[in-house]
């Protein structure tokens, strides 16, 4: 399926937001994450069971430290 991720287009086969974590070699456990899909901002409790489907917008927000 082809979704958006942070506004580029991507093929994937992954089902929900914790498989596309960790296909992109991000630990779903980090701290310090936020993913929305579709502007719905999706509590990290329900990664693994939040499905994506064709053309879906997923904007992932990982928080930085530094000043």
């Amino acid at each position: 399926m082809q979704l958006r991720l942070n506004g580029q287009p991507i093929e994937t086969l992954c089902p929900t937001i914790r498989e596309l974590l960790l296909d992109r070699g991000i630990d779903p456990e980090q701290r310090g994450i936020a993913v929305a899909v579709n502007d719905e901002v999706i509590l990290r409790a329900m990664w693994g069971e939040h499905p994506l489907g064709e053309g879906d917008d997923v904007e992932l927000i990982t928080a930085m430290q530094g000043g």
